[in-house]
């Protein structure tokens, strides 16, 4: 139901992020009905706090390779569209520390008629948890991967100046064990969930170009493990409900902002309910038409297999800027804010990410890049705290 804004992964973050100008943008190869776009990046990257440790930090460096594939039909009615990509981040000393990073997203939309479309989507995504998490032993051997495979279907209709969204969604996270150092491992089993819902928006429009909405939503959390490892039912019912307005007020200026109330609770009556006031939304300012400024706000639970705590009510604000020094040599810019506080527990983490970014295209299908990143993770647990500063340098190719 909110705007979804989730945080970097240990993957991204150095990634810069320019995008080309349209006269070097890729034309793709025509297969069919379908326009293909495939692309590989490969560089070097280098780290000062390869363990994002608050101590003894160690730098390391190493090379990547980041390939990746879109596809994107070209009908009169109805649309597809495949976006997959990896990232491999291999370090020459430390190879306990590789990463991997997988996205592969399918949206779809079927035009039953004019005023009735049925959007479809599907994403899978693999990642890393950093090692200053709370579900992360300090004696893990590397950073645990985590799974996310989720599917949702919604009904759009019109009805007069009436909107009406009706939705349903699925999802199952995974959680690997840990391998601990000196051996042995941590089972994660107990994290394993899965996640179906439904929700409901109805949104007015007033004028062309501004629409209120209110939305409301349920979900059920139900684990593969009735009972976790700390001997809690941590089985859950999420409720929410939001009301915001989706702007279009000129060429310039666009998007939606809401303000709700998000509750969570548990079976176990050890867990206390997780909930509070939801701010999300994501606007975007054109200034011109070599400059993009986005702000994006999001409230949502998190979470978490650690002691008692329930999960955490996390927040985040960030704001990135896209520009164009030159038609072939682009700038980017951005900042995010998150902090989480743990229900049932006096644990809080907040995180500072920056990154910047420059793509110099040389055609249309080559591209030198550099990109730079600033991570500050600060936790109330003891030792968990860290700095980390990423510079890569790339090379992209893309058809």
């Amino acid at each position: 139901m909110s705007v979804e804004t989730a945080g970097p992964t240990r993957a991204q973050q150095a990634t810069p992020l320019p995008l080309p100008g349209e006269d070097h943008q890729p034309l793709g190869l025509r297969a069919g009905a379908f326009i293909v776009y495939p692309s590989v990046e490969t560089g070097i990257e280098l780290t000062d706090n390869v363990f994002q440790s608050s101590q003894n930090e160690r730098d390391d460096r190493g090379y990547f390779v980041a390939p990746a594939l879109r596809i994107e039909s070209d009908w009169v009615r109805h649309s597809l569209r495949v976006n997959a990509g990896s990232r491999h981040l291999y370090y020459f000393g430390n190879p306990s520390e590789d990463e991997l990073e997988v996205d592969v997203r399918v949206d779809g939309r079927i035009d039953i008629k004019r005023t009735t479309r049925l959007e479809v989507e599907a994403a899978y995504n693999l990642d890393q948890e950093g090692r200053g998490r709370v579900d992360v032993p300090g004696a893990a051997a590397e950073p645990p991967n985590e799974h996310r495979l989720n599917g949702e279907a919604r009904i759009v209709h019109q009805a007069g100046r009436f909107e009406v969204q009706v939705g349903g969604n699925a999802e199952y996270n995974l959680y690997e064990d840990v391998d601990l150092v000196g051996g042995g491992s941590q089972n994660n089993s107990d994290r394993n969930f899965t996640e179906v819902g439904g929700t409901l928006r109805v949104g007015y429009d007033v004028s062309p170009r501004i629409q209120p909405f209110v939305a409301g939503g349920y979900s059920a959390q139900i684990y593969d493990q009735r009972i976790d490892d700390n001997g809690l039912r941590r089985d859950s019912d999420g409720y929410e409900v939001e009301a915001g307005v989706r702007v279009e007020l000129s060429p310039a200026l666009s998007g939606e902002l809401a303000i709700g109330y998000v509750r969570r609770e548990f079976d176990d009556p050890a867990l206390s309910a997780v909930d509070g006031v939801t701010v999300d939304g994501l606007l975007e300012w054109r200034p011109s038409e070599i400059t993009t400024v986005a702000l994006n706000v999001s409230t949502d639970i998190d979470e978490t297999g650690a002691g008692t705590s329930s999960g955490a009510l996390e927040r985040i604000v960030g704001i990135s800027i896209n520009h164009a020094l030159r038609e072939n040599l682009l700038l980017a810019a951005s900042a995010q804010y998150s902090f989480e506080d743990f229900t049932g527990s006096s644990l809080t983490e907040e995180t500072v990410f920056l990154t910047a970014g420059l793509t110099y295209q040389l055609n249309r299908s080559v591209a030198i890049r550099a990109g730079y990143s600033y991570e500050e993770f600060d936790s109330s647990t003891a030792g968990s705290d860290y700095v980390e500063n990423r510079i890569l340098v790339s090379l992209l190719l893309q058809q």
